[in-house]
């Protein structure tokens, strides 16, 4: 690519790996990369069901069953606000006041 065409490029959308981040860093200095909105909301949900999994664990000693809110919550947790359904909403509002215990204050 042309360095005039190189110097106009002003912001990358990538996948959040390091080493697509590390090509286009060095080769486009002046360009900001940014993540795209998948990427973000892939680990996004997996921050929520790594905290979900280890709260049920804490306080269970073991893995979520359908007995736990917050296994129950597990799909309504990680839908967008629009999608979440009446029963959706009851079901995590259930798993938020089943959190006790450390870190649950």
């Amino acid at each position: 690519m042309p360095d005039n065409d190189q110097a106009s490029i002003k912001v990358v959308v990538c996948d959040p790996h390091a080493g697509y981040r590390h090509a286009i860093t060095t080769s486009l200095e002046q360009a900001t990369v940014v993540v795209d909105r998948f990427h973000v909301a892939m680990l996004a949900n997996k921050a929520v069901t790594d905290v979900r999994r280890r709260r049920i664990w804490e306080q269970q000693d073991r893995r979520g069953r359908k007995i736990d809110p917050g296994w129950r919550a597990r799909r309504d947790l990680c839908r967008r606000s629009e999608t979440v359904t009446d029963n959706g909403w009851s079901r995590i509002i259930a798993a938020m006041q089943a959190d006790v215990g450390p870190g649950a204050e």
